[in-house]
C-alpha cells in the first residue's frame, strides 16, 4: 500500500488555481500518509527516498504555500524543509567525486529547498519560531558557503514580515489601551537563538568575501540591518546609516573590479563604530570570544580567516576586561599552529592589532607564555600540549620574534619609545641568540628589526631618542651578511639584512665613520662578487634583483647623512676595489653603484658644496679607462658617470659648458656600443678631449695621477685607455702646465716600472718627451732626481731621448749646464722654471746620464762640436772631486736623494773618465786613443797627486793630434775657466792653457 502512495505521489502534478480548490487538501492529507510525517520511523523513510520522490514533496509545499494553504505546512511541512536542507547540504560538502551523477542530483534537490524555502518566507504569514531558527542555525553552522546568500534573503524576509506583525499589533494594542506598548525586539518573537555577539561575528567574517555565493554580502548586510534593533539596540542607528553605504559599495563593483583591502578596511570601520556604540560594556569581550571560537571553523589559507585574525585583533584592542583579554590572547597562543604559515601570520597580525590598545596586556601575555614554556626550553616538549601539530622550537622562536616587532608596529608611539630597548628589542635578540639560527630565523630576525626601527622612525617627535640596542642589532646584522655565501645566492637573508641596516642607519646613535666604512665594505663584498644568475633561473634572478636594489638603498642610505665631498669620495674609495677588478660582472655592478650614488650625489647637493681640489680629477681618472672595457654594459655605464661629474663640475665652476659638448657625449655614447675596440679607443679620445676643457692645471695632476695609480690593476685595453687620456691631456695642455709638470712627471715616472705592455710604456715615454719638450729644465731636474743604480724604466726613457738626435744634443747641453753651474756663482730664482734649472741635482746621476747618451746616439759629424764642451765639463767635474771643496745647494729647500749602497765603479770619478774614453772613442783616432793608454793618461788623472800632470797630457795630446778642430772652442772654453771663483776650476783651465799656449812660446 506504501508503496502505491509513493508511486502515486511522485507523479502528482499540482494544477494551477482552478474551482477544483477544495482537492488541493486531499492532496496534502494523501501526500502526508505517503510520506509518515507522523513518526520517527516515517521521518527516516523520508530521508532515504529518492531525488525525484524528495524534490516532488518539495515543490508540493512550495505550490500549497503559494496556494494559500499555509496553515496545512507548518507542521510537519516546514520541518521536511528543513530537513531536507540539512540534508542536501551535508551529502553536498561530503560527497565522493566519484558519484558524479548523485552529486547532479543533490544539486537539484537543494535547488529545490532553497527555492521552497524563498516561497514559505515570502507568503507564509506567523511563522514559527522553529523554522526561524533552523535557518538561523544553518546559517551558524554550514560549510556549504553557496546556500547562504537565498537563506539570508530569506530571513530577512522572515524578519521584516514578523517586525511588521509586530508593529501592527503594538498599533493596535495602542489604540486599545492608549499607551505605547514596549518595543519588541528580536528575542519577543525567537527562542533560542544564537547570541548577538555569535551572530555578528559569523556574518562580518562571512561578508569579507561578498561576492561568494551569488554575492552573500549584500543579502547579509540586509539581514544585519533588518535585525539592527534585536541584535544591539545602541548601534541600531549607526547600522541604518553606515549598512547603505557599505551596501552601495558592493553594487557598484563586482568581483571584478572590488579592491579586497579597502573592502576589509570598510568592514573593520564599520566593526570599530560598531563598537564605540558599546563603550563601557562587555559586548566588545563577548564579541573576541566569538570570534575566537571561528578561528577553527575556516580553511587556512583563507580570505575569510585572514580577516578573523584582522576583526579579533581590533575587537581584543577595545576591550576594557584586562585580565579576561589576557585568556584570550593566551589560549590563541596555545592553540595556534605555528608550523602553518598562514594561522602564524594571522596571530601575529592579531596580536599587533591588539597592541593599539592594550600594548601593556599584550607585552604581558608574550611574557607569561615564555615564562610557561620556560620550564621545557632545553627538551622544547611543547607537543605534550597540543597533539595534534607538535611545535617546533625554532618556530615558534621566529614567531615571538615577529610577534614583538608587530607590537612595537602598532602600538602608540609614546608606548613604543617606552617598550622598544626593553622587551620588545632585548626579546627578539634573545629568541634569535638562543636559536638554531637557520635561514628561516634569519629572514625572522630581520623581519622584526625592519618592523621596529620602521616603527620608531615613523614617530614625529623623536627629539633625542637613543635607540640603546642600536649596536647590537648592527654586530648581529654584520655577522648574518658575513656569514653569507660570497658564490651562491640561495635566499633573501643578506637582502633583507641589507633593508634592515638601512632602517637602523637612519635612527640615532648616527654610525661613525668607521662603522658606516665598514657597513659599506661588507655589504658590497657580499653582493658585487655575486656572479649573475643564467636566464633560465627565474627566482635566483629575482633574489639577485633584489640584493643590488638593497644595496643601492643601503649605500644611498649610508651616504645621505654625508652628502659632502669627503662622504662622496669615502664611497668611491670603498668600490674603486670593485671598479678595478678583473671580473667583468663586478665591474660592472660596481660602475651601475658609482653611478646610482653618482646622480643622488647631483641631485642633493648640486652646487651647494664645491667639490675638493684634485677630487674631480681622482674621480674622472678611476672611471675614465671604463669607457674601453670589454663589455658593453660597462662602458655606457662609466660614460653616464663622467656625464655626471661633468655637469657637476661645470655648475660648480660655472665653466661654459654648452649644448655642442653634450651632444658630442651623447654622440660618444652611442659609438661606444660598437663592439671594434680600435674604434672604441678613438671614442675614448674624443670624450677626453670634450672633457680636457673642464680642467684646470690642479685637476689634471689629479687625474694623471689617479689614471698611472691603477696601471697593472686590470688588463691590457684598461691600461691603454688610461694612457689615451693621459696622453690627450697632455697634448691639449702642455704648455699651461709648467707649475704642474713635476707632480705629472712624478706620477709618471712612480708607476711607469708596473706597465708591463710596451705599447702602453711607449706612450707614456712619449708624453714625458713632449713634457720634456716644453718644459725641459723641470723634466731634467725631475729626472736627474731619480735614484742611482738607475732603474730599467729611466733607462728607457734615456735610450728614448738618445734616439731623437737634435732633442738629445739639447738634452746634453742642459746636463753640461748642470754639471757647470756648480763652478759658477749662485743666482736667485726669479721664476717657477729657474727653481727647477737652479735646482741641486746629483752629478753623479748627470755623469751616468751623460755617458748613457754619448753610448747610445747615432754618432756623426754633426755632434763633433760638443766634443770640446763635454772634454772640458768632464774635467772640470773630475778636478773638483780632487779636494774637499763642497758646494752648497743652490736652494736649500731642495734635498739630494740618498741613493744608498752603490756598485764600487759607481763613482763621481770612475764614471767621469769612463765618460771621456767613451768620447774619445767616439772621434774614431785609433792614433790618438793608443797614445793615451800608452802614455797613462787615465791613470794620471785618477789620482790627486798626478791629476794636474793628466790634465796636461791630455791637454798636449789634444793639440797635437790631427783632428785637432775643436781646439779653438776648447781654448775658448778653459780661459773663460780662468775666472771662475771656483778654485779647481782655475786650476784645471790654466792646466789647459799652458799646454795650448806652448807651441806659440816655443
Amino acid at each position: 500500500m506504501r508503496q502505491a502512495v509513493v508511486h502515486r505521489v511522485g507523479s502528482i502534478q499540482v494544477a494551477p488555481e482552478t474551482p477544483s480548490r477544495p482537492q488541493r487538501p486531499q492532496i496534502l492529507a494523501v501526500s502526508c500518509h505517503g510520506i509518515g510525517a507522523g513518526g520517527t520511523s516515517s521521518a527516516q523513510h523520508v530521508c532515504a527516498l529518492a531525488s525525484q520522490v524528495r524534490m516532488a514533496i518539495l515543490r508540493i509545499i512550495g505550490q500549497l504555500a503559494l496556494s494559500g494553504f499555509q496553515d496545512r505546512i507548518k507542521g510537519w511541512g516546514l520541518k521536511y524543509v528543513s530537513v531536507q536542507l540539512t540534508l542536501s547540504t551535508y551529502k553536498l560538502t561530503n560527497r565522493r567525486d566519484s558519484f558524479y551523477q548523485r552529486g547532479l542530483e543533490e544539486k537539484m534537490v537543494h535547488k529545490v529547498t532553497m527555492d521552497t524555502v524563498r516561497i514559505i518566507t515570502s507568503s507564509v504569514s506567523g511563522m514559527s519560531n522553529e523554522f526561524w531558527v533552523r535557518l538561523l542555525c544553518y546559517i551558524m553552522e554550514t560549510d556549504y558557503t553557496e546556500a547562504l546568500t537565498p537563506i539570508c534573503i530569506s530571513l530577512t524576509n522572515l524578519a521584516e514580515r514578523q517586525l511588521h506583525a509586530n508593529d501592527e499589533e503594538a498599533n493596535a494594542s495602542k489604540s486599545r489601551h492608549g499607551g505605547q506598548p514596549p518595543c519588541a525586539s528580536w528575542r519577543d518573537w525567537a527562542v533560542d537563538l544564537p547570541a548577538p555577539q555569535k551572530l555578528l561575528a559569523r556574518l562580518l567574517v562571512l561578508m569579507s568575501s561578498p561576492y561568494k555565493g551569488e554575492g552573500r554580502g549584500i543579502a547579509m548586510l540586509n539581514l544585519l540591518k533588518t535585525l539592527r534593533q534585536s541584535v544591539a539596540p545602541s548601534m541600531a542607528d549607526m547600522w541604518e546609516l553606515e549598512i547603505p553605504l557599505l551596501v552601495k559599495y558592493l553594487e557598484e563593483h563586482t568581483e571584478f573590479t572590488w579592491n579586497q583591502k579597502m573592502w576589509e578596511d570598510k568592514l573593520i570601520q564599520f566593526l570599530r563604530n560598531s563598537l564605540k556604540m558599546t563603550r563601557g560594556s562587555s559586548w566588545s569581550l563577548r564579541l573576541s570570544k566569538e570570534l575566537n571560537n571561528q578561528i577553527e571553523s575556516f580553511d587556512s589559507p583563507s580570505l575569510e580567516k585572514g580577516f578573523l585574525y584582522r576583526a579579533l585583533g581590533f575587537t581584543l584592542a577595545m576591550g576594557l576586561e584586562a585580565d579576561k583579554v589576557e585568556v584570550l590572547l593566551l589560549e590563541l597562543l596555545y592553540k595556534t599552529d605555528y608550523s602553518d604559515d598562514f594561522d602564524r601570520e594571522g596571530v601575529i597580525l592579531c596580536f599587533g592589532l591588539c597592541a593599539r590598545g592594550q600594548v601593556k596586556t599584550v607585552l604581558g601575555v608574550l611574557h607569561d607564555f615564555e615564562e610557561r614554556i620556560q620550564e621545557s626550553e632545553q627538551s622544547w616538549q611543547i607537543g605534550a600540549w597540543r597533539k595534534d601539530h607538535p611545535w617546533r622550537r625554532e618556530t615558534v622562536k621566529g614567531a615571538l620574534m615577529v610577534m614583538y616587532s608587530r607590537v612595537a608596529s602598532c602600538c602608540h608611539p609614546q608606548m613604543l619609545l617606552t617598550h622598544v630597548d626593553n622587551p620588545i628589542t632585548a626579546k627578539i635578540i634573545h629568541h634569535y641568540s638562543s636559536s638554531c639560527q637557520d635561514i628561516c630565523l634569519k629572514l625572522a630576525f630581520m623581519k622584526s628589526v625592519v618592523q621596529v626601527t620602521d616603527a620608531i622612525k615613523n614617530i614625529k617627535d623623536l627629539e633625542d631618542f637613543q635607540f640603546a640596542q642600536k649596536a647590537t642589532l648592527t654586530g648581529i646584522i654584520m655577522a648574518i651578511i658575513k656569514a653569507e655565501p660570497t658564490d651562491s645566492l640561495v635566499s633573501p637573508v643578506r637582502t633583507m639584512a641589507m633593508d634592515a641596516l638601512s632602517y637602523l642607519s637612519k635612527l640615532k646613535p648616527f654610525y661613525s665613520t668607521e662603522e658606516r666604512s665598514e657597513l659599506m665594505d661588507i655589504s658590497t663584498h657580499s653582493v658585487i662578487s655575486l656572479q649573475p644568475p643564467g636566464e633560465s633561473n627565474e627566482s635566483i634572478k629575482t633574489l639577485y634583483t633584489n640584493a643590488l636594489r638593497a644595496l643601492e638603498q643601503l649605500m644611498e642610505g649610508l651616504m645621505q647623512r654625508h652628502l659632502d665631498p669627503k662622504g662622496l669620495q669615502e664611497m668611491v674609495h670603498l668600490l674603486e676595489k670593485w671598479i678595478l677588478s678583473e671580473k667583468e660582472w663586478e665591474r660592472e655592478k660596481a660602475v651601475n653603484l658609482h653611478l646610482h650614488l653618482m646622480q643622488i650625489y647631483v641631485q642633493s647637493i648640486g652646487v651647494c658644496i664645491p667639490l675638493k681640489l684634485g677630487q674631480f680629477g681622482s674621480l674622472v681618472g678611476l672611471i675614465a679607462p671604463g669607457t674601453c672595457d670589454s663589455h658593453r654594459k660597462t662602458r655606457l655605464a662609466s660614460m653616464d658617470v663622467l656625464a655626471s661629474l661633468l655637469d657637476l663640475h661645470a655648475c660648480q665652476t660655472c665653466s661654459s659648458w654648452g649644448a655642442s659638448k653634450e651632444l658630442e657625449l651623447e654622440k660618444c655614447k652611442e659609438d661606444l656600443q660598437d663592439s671594434d675596440m680600435e674604434k672604441i679607443f678613438g671614442v675614448s679620445s674624443r670624450i677626453a678631449k670634450v672633457a680636457c676643457l673642464q680642467f684646470n692645471c690642479d685637476e689634471v695632476v689629479s687625474l694623471v695621477q689617479k689614471l698611472c695609480e691603477n696601471f697593472g690593476a686590470m688588463d691590457l685595453q684598461h691600461d691603454k685607455a688610461s694612457v689615451t687620456w693621459i696622453c690627450t691631456f697632455l697634448q691639449m695642455r702642455v704648455k699651461e702646465l709648467e707649475d704642474k709638470v713635476a707632480e705629472i712627471l712624478g706620477a709618471i715616472l712612480v708607476h711607469l716600472p708596473v706597465v708591463d705592455h710596451r705599447e702602453v710604456r711607449r706612450l707614456l715615454i712619449e708624453g714625458i718627451l713632449l713634457l720634456a719638450h716644453y718644459h725641459q729644465e723641470t723634466v731634467l731636474t725631475v729626472l736627474l732626481r731619480q735614484p742611482l743604480p738607475m732603474e730599467s724604466h729611466l733607462t728607457e726613457v734615456w735610450l728614448a731621448v738618445a734616439e731623437n738626435v737634435p732633442f738629445a744634443r739639447t738634452m746634453l747641453h742642459a746636463l753640461m749646464g748642470r754639471l757647470q753651474a756648480r763652478f759658477t756663482p749662485r743666482a736667485n730664482a726669479a721664476s717657477k722654471a729657474d727653481i727647477w734649472r737652479l735646482a741641486t741635482v746629483d752629478p753623479l746621476m748627470t755623469l751616468c746620464t751623460i755617458h748613457l747618451l754619448v753610448e747610445r746616439m747615432d754618432w756623426d759629424n754633426r755632434l763633433l762640436d760638443l766634443f770640446p764642451d763635454l772634454i772640458y765639463t768632464l774635467l772640470l767635474q773630475l778636478g773638483s772631486s780632487q779636494g774637499q771643496e763642497v758646494v752648497s745647494p743652490v736652494l736649500k729647500t731642495w734635498r739630494l736623494i740618498h741613493t744608498g749602497t752603490l756598485p764600487e765603479e759607481v763613482t763621481l770619478q770612475r764614471v767621469t773618465i769612463r765618460s771621456m774614453q767613451l768620447l774619445f772613442r767616439r772621434l774614431n783616432s785609433e792614433s790618438l786613443l793608443c797614445t793615451l793608454e800608452e802614455q797613462g793618461v787615465w791613470t794620471l788623472l785618477e789620482s790627486s797627486s798626478t791629476f794636474l800632470q793628466g790634465v796636461s797630457q791630455l791637454a798636449r795630446l789634444c793639440v797635437r793630434s790631427p783632428e785637432g778642430c775643436y781646439r779653438q772652442r776648447l781654448s775658448e772654453l778653459a780661459l773663460r775657466g780662468m775666472a771662475s771663483e771656483a778654485l779647481s776650476c782655475r786650476i784645471s783651465s790654466t792646466a789647459v792653457c799652458v799646454e795650448f799656449s806652448f807651441p806659440v812660446h816655443e
